[in-house]
């Protein structure tokens, strides 16, 4: 494996828990089933290999609140966005 490859393993492996981790949250608020909310963290993760960067995912969290009528600011899902790859960078760093 070279540096890159692991380099790329590791940003996989943050934007993966990070979409977790915000799926969780926004889930939770919109009040989801524990099943439920493993199914949307899927959604989450496969919404986010729609464009590069995050906004894809902004933009599913965002309208799925606003379906569960949770008028949400975007800037709060990016916010929480960003709390969450900074605690999977974290959790990442513990494993470490």
């Amino acid at each position: 494996m070279t540096f890159e490859d692991f380099e790329n393993a590791t940003r996989e492996s943050i934007s993966a828990r990070r979409n977790h981790l915000i799926a969780l949250w926004a889930g939770k608020k919109i009040g989801l089933s524990s099943e439920a909310l493993q199914q949307y963290a899927l959604e989450v993760h496969h919404a986010d290999y729609e464009e590069a960067g995050c906004e894809d995912v902004v933009r599913k969290v965002t309208a799925d609140m606003r379906d569960a009528n949770l008028n949400i600011d975007p800037k709060i899902v990016r916010l929480n966005l960003h709390r969450a790859e900074v605690e999977a960078q974290n959790e990442l760093a513990q494993t470490d």
